[in-house]
């Protein structure tokens, strides 16, 4: 009897043990794919990816309700920071959902870094000063939930480094998501429900990049909204020399009415656009002139000029202004309106052909007929044509 106890004693230690194996590989397969996906595993959805050498230090599962969510969330970026920046994988393992709240109507949470850049979060998500944070939205949504815009309504605020991917993103289905049902109904990473309110420099109704770097892999960010007086966007803003580099993904079905209704950047901030989709995002007012999809501000306060630097395979179209006059309707994609002097134009980052290939298809809005609008293009273009890579928003010019 004493031997059959022993025995199976043994067995049941033996079991345990594959057991922990078990759960060891499969959270080291999830860190392998993410950096493998950061590292160009996956070079067909994540074009550019091979720039980035990321290795996971941790990684964590976010599950439950949403206080749940932003208890892992805070560990993980308290992980990060009380480790010099470690990077860490944060994986959504169910939806996102901020949940009401009297102070900002609806919110994630509340931070507890223990900083002075706590208190920012204003129930965003918040990536800190000092936090290295690689978010896999696999498949899954976060939404900030706001039906009326508010102050500080942004869904994500980047004062760090985020790595934003999704492994679950396919180009294949990208291409047929032109409905906001479609992508509600998409098994996709999505960013959505920023409504921010009338606060000025607060940037993106999306994702708010102050002074951090966003660097976008895939996912869909759609359905935000900004309603100010300007220096906002309907999806991603940059400001106090914030970066980003943004190598694949859709930005869609964002509206602003001022300014810029997909990617406005200023306050010395610079924008990568390598790759990705911008498109059907809408203004519904003509801001002096600078409405548009995507657009740098000019020069404030001393700080230094914002720069536009597109990649190989970004493609900007079909993104309109629209005045609530039907005879106004007009397609603006990048805007140059503050571009009168040569360090004000268009940088491109690589040659324009890769492979064999140049996926690149942006409409310029606001041509200058008496200067260049792209610094480097004859070095560049490997011979080509602009017409091949760019076109007018104006559709009487050629």
């Amino acid at each position: 009897m004493a031997k059959a106890i022993k025995r199976v004693g043994v067995m049941l230690f033996v079991v345990a043990i594959i057991c922990l194996m078990a759960v060891g590989v499969l959270l080291g397969n999830n860190a392998i794919k993410i950096n493998s996906y950061l590292n160009g595993g996956n070079a067909e959805e994540n074009y550019a990816a091979n720039n980035i050498a990321t290795i996971a230090d941790k990684s964590y599962t976010l599950t439950g309700s949403c206080s749940q969510m932003a208890t892992k969330w805070n560990e993980a970026v308290k992980y990060s920071i009380d480790n010099s920046g470690a990077n860490v994988i944060v994986s959504l393992g169910n939806n996102w959902i901020a949940q009401s709240d009297s102070t900002y109507t609806t919110s994630f949470g509340t931070a507890n870094f223990a900083q002075g850049d706590s208190d920012l979060n204003c129930g965003r998500i918040l990536v800190p000063v000092g936090a290295n944070i690689t978010l896999d939205l696999n498949g899954k949504t976060i939404n900030r939930a706001l039906t009326t815009n508010v102050s500080h309504g942004s869904v994500i605020l980047v004062r760090g480094v985020l790595n934003l991917v999704d492994t679950k993103y396919n180009s294949a289905l990208v291409s047929s998501l032109d409905s906001v049902d479609k992508i509600n109904n998409a098994t996709i990473g999505k960013i959505t429900g920023g409504k921010t309110g009338v606060e000025r420099y607060e940037n993106g109704s999306a994702i708010t990049i102050d002074g951090g770097t966003l660097s976008m892999y895939g996912g869909v960010i759609y359905n935000n909204n900004h309603r100010s007086v300007a220096s906002h966007s309907g999806a991603i803003g940059l400001g106090n020399h914030g970066v980003l580099n943004l190598y694949n993904g859709l930005i869609t079905f964002n509206t602003s009415q001022t300014a810029f209704s997909a990617i406005a950047e200023q306050r010395g901030s610079t924008m990568n656009l390598y790759g990705g989709v911008i498109r059907n995002n809408t203004t519904y007012s003509n801001y002096g002139g600078a409405s548009a999809a995507v657009g740098a501000y000019p020069i404030v306060n001393d700080y230094p000029l914002s720069k536009i630097n597109l990649g190989a395979s970004i493609q900007i179209y079909d993104n309109y202004v629209n005045t609530n006059n039907a005879s106004a309707i007009r397609e603006k994609n990048l805007v140059l309106s503050d571009c009168e002097s040569a360090d004000k134009i268009i940088h491109l980052l690589e040659p324009m052909i890769k492979d064999g290939v140049g996926a690149t298809y942006v409409g310029i809005s606001n041509f200058r007929t008496d200067n260049l609008f792209i610094d480097n293009y004859a070095e560049m273009a490997n011979g080509s044509y602009a017409n091949r890579f760019f076109f007018s928003d104006d559709k009487t010019l050629k």
